[in-house]
C-alpha cells in the first residue's frame, strides 16, 4: 500500500499539546507490504534519508510497526519504504507522518478496525523516536488532517478534528532554518517548558488557543492569527531558533497576522489570508535570516488533508 503522509505543525503558539494542523506541503510516500517471515524492514531514501535511522527501534514507523504486531502476536514480515520530503527536526512533523501512514496501512491491510482515537493512540507510540515520549498533536494532524485538536487524561485520548468551511482562505508561510541532528532536539525543546506557570499567563493562553480554534471552525484566518501569541512555552523555547526576533518582526510588518514556532521548532510559521501577501511574507521570513547570514527555505502551505492512499 502506497500512502501519502502530510508535513504538519503542531502547538500554533498557545496549544500545546493540544493544538496541530496539516500541511498541504511537503509530505512523505511511504510504501508499505505485509509478507510471510517475522521482523520489520525499513528503507528510506529522498533529500533528507541521511538523517532517518533505518534500525526499527529508532525510527516511528518502526516503533508503530512493532507495536501493532506484538498485539496480534503474527509471524508476518512489514516491509516499510520511506521517501522523505519532509524536512527532519524542523519541527513539521517528520516523525509523525510515517508513524501516521503505518498505522493506518496496517489498520486496513489487516482489517484491524481501528477508531480514529486508537490509530492516533497507535501513531503517537512512535513519537518516542525523537521525543522520548508519546504525543499525540502532531499525528492527530497527519492522520486527520486539517486542524486538530487532543485531549489526554481522564477518559482517555480524545481527538476533535475541524475541517474548515470550503473556500476558505487560510494561507500558512513558513520558514525553515539549517536543522542539526534529528536525535534529541524535540525532548531538548519539551525540556524548556516551564514547570510552574502563573494564572495571568494560563488565562491568557487558553483564550488565545480558544480563539484559534474558533477562526479554525469559522475559516477566519486573522483571528487564528491573533491567537497565536504564546506566553509560556514559546518564550521559554524561542532562544533555540535562530533569529527567531527578526523572523517574527519581519512576517508581522508583513501582513501576517500572526507567527509562531512550529512544533519544537526551529521552522516558523506564520498565517494571512491571501496567497500573494503569503507569499510575501515567506520572502520576508527567508530574507530576515539571509540578513543574519542564515540560509533557509521558504515556502507557503494551506490545510490539508491527511494520510492518503496513492493506489
Amino acid at each position: 500500500m502506497k500512502l501519502r503522509a502530510p508535513a504538519s505543525s503542531a502547538n500554533l503558539g498557545p496549544g500545546y499539546d493540544v493544538l496541530s494542523v496539516a500541511l498541504s506541503e511537503p509530505y512523505d510516500i511511504i510504501d508499505i507490504e505485509v509478507e510471510e517471515g517475522r521482523g520489520i524492514g525499513i528503507s528510506v531514501r529522498g533529500e533528507y534519508s541521511y538523517m532517518v535511522p533505518t534500525d526499527p527501534s529508532r525510527n516511528s514507523a518502526g516503533l508503530v510497526a512493532s507495536r501493532i504486531l506484538s498485539w496480534l502476536d503474527a509471524e508476518m514480515h512489514v516491509e516499510i519504504e520511506i521517501d522523505k520530503g519532509i524536512p527532519v527536526a524542523a519541527g513539521l512533523g517528520s516523525s509523525a507522518a510515517p508513524a501516521a501512514a503505518v498505522a493506518h496501512a496496517l489498520d486496513r491491510m489487516l482489517s484491524l478496525g481501528m477508531s480514529r482515537e486508537r490509530m492516533v493512540e497507535v501513531a503517537g507510540y512512535g513519537e518516542r523516536a525523537s521525543a522520548g515520549v508519546e504525543h499525540y498533536d502532531n499525528v492527530a494532524a497527519a492522520t486527520l488532517g486539517w486542524f486538530d485538536i487532543v485531549r489526554v487524561g481522564e477518559g482517555g485520548l480524545r481527538v476533535f478534528n475541524i475541517r474548515p468551511p470550503k473556500g476558505s482562505k487560510i494561507f500558512f508561510s513558513i520558514v525553515v532554518p539549517p536543522t542539526g541532528s534529528a536525535y534529541g532536539k524535540t525532548g531538548k525543546a519539551r525540556g524548556l517548558v516551564p514547570k510552574n506557570v502563573d494564572m495571568k499567563s494560563v488565562i491568557w493562553n487558553v483564550a488565545s488557543a480558544s480563539m484559534i480554534v474558533t477562526g479554525a471552525v469559522l475559516g477566519d484566518p486573522r483571528l487564528i492569527g491573533e491567537g497565536m501569541r504564546d506566553v509560556i512555552v514559546e518564550p521559554a523555547r524561542s532562544g533555540l531558533v535562530p533569529g527567531y526576533s527578526e523572523v517574527r518582526r519581519a512576517a508581522l510588518e508583513s501582513g501576517a497576522f500572526g507567527i509562531a514556532i512550529s512544533g519544537a521548532g526551529p521552522s516558523m510559521m506564520a498565517v494571512s489570508g491571501s496567497k500573494e501577501v503569503a507569499r510575501r511574507i515567506s520572502k520576508a521570513m527567508w530574507e530576515a535570516l539571509a540578513h543574519e547570514g542564515i540560509d533557509s527555505m521558504a515556502f507557503v502551505a494551506e490545510p490539508g488533508e491527511g494520510v492518503s492512499s496513492m493506489e
